[in-house]
């Protein structure tokens, strides 16, 4: 649980280093910027979830971390949107696994973690090429 938030930043810190060293075409200064979960200047969606258990235990899952490794595969300039997107999942999931003490308490991260997979995958679109553009014209 604890080595959890380390992986995820040296997955960030990689996506940081292969979006800045793909493409030719993009300024070295570029860097895709991570916003949390939810859309930018869109409507405020949760970055943590908590789940209070009959024993006395409270599990709270740090959907943040998963949010922000796929903006920055989102703002990598040829990217695939889908590789993105079930990455993104992956990384959810993995932090239900991580950050859950109970079975019940697993579930119930799985369906938010689904409920999120499935907004992105479904209006994702727009996002998508927003920050495919903001790529491609380094800014």
């Amino acid at each position: 649980m604890k080595l959890f938030a380390p992986l995820f930043a040296l997955a960030f810190g990689f996506l940081i280093l292969f979006a800045s060293s793909t493409s030719s075409t993009v300024s070295a200064q570029y860097v895709p910027t991570p916003n949390g979960c939810g859309p930018e200047n869109g409507p405020n969606v949760p970055d943590y979830f908590s789940f209070y258990n009959l024993f006395g235990r409270t599990d709270r899952f740090p959907f943040v971390f998963a949010c922000n490794v796929h903006d920055v595969c989102y703002g990598t300039l040829g990217a695939s949107r889908a590789a993105c997107d079930t990455q993104f999942l992956n990384n959810l999931l993995s932090i239900c696994r991580n950050y859950s003490s109970t079975w019940v308490s697993r579930q119930y991260c799985n369906g938010l973690a689904y409920t999120y997979y499935y907004g992105v995958h479904w209006f994702g679109e727009p996002a998508f090429q927003a920050a495919q553009n903001r790529a491609r014209a380094g800014v």
